[in-house]
């Protein structure tokens, strides 16, 4: 993917499709998403995910207009996308850059 852009104060909402090569027919219900934006080494802000079709694995991340205007540094933010598949096991994605500006 592509550097996303985000300028602060704005709100941003993602549509997250999740697939899996070896069961293409995987119905993802039973797993949980959630997702978080960090930048650099400081805390990560947990941002609000929803399933739009859970057993088809299609979620929205959202960040609020407020969340966008509370970040404090300018510059390249990693966004993480994490499961939880239904054993409890958590499972990461790749993270994504997430460049926030002025």
């Amino acid at each position: 993917m592509a550097i996303i852009d985000l300028r602060r104060g704005d709100a941003l909402s993602l549509r997250v499709t999740l697939s899996d090569t070896d069961n293409p027919s995987r119905d993802w219900s039973a797993w949980e998403v959630e997702a978080d934006i960090s930048f650099s080494n400081c805390p990560p802000i947990e941002l609000t995910t929803t399933w739009l079709d859970h057993p088809g694995g299609v979620a929205k991340v959202k960040i609020t207009a407020e969340e966008s205007a509370d970040l404090q540094h300018l510059g390249d933010y990693k966004l993480r996308v994490r499961l939880t598949d239904p054993d409890g096991d958590p499972i990461s994605t790749k993270p994504e850059t997430v460049r926030v500006a002025d």
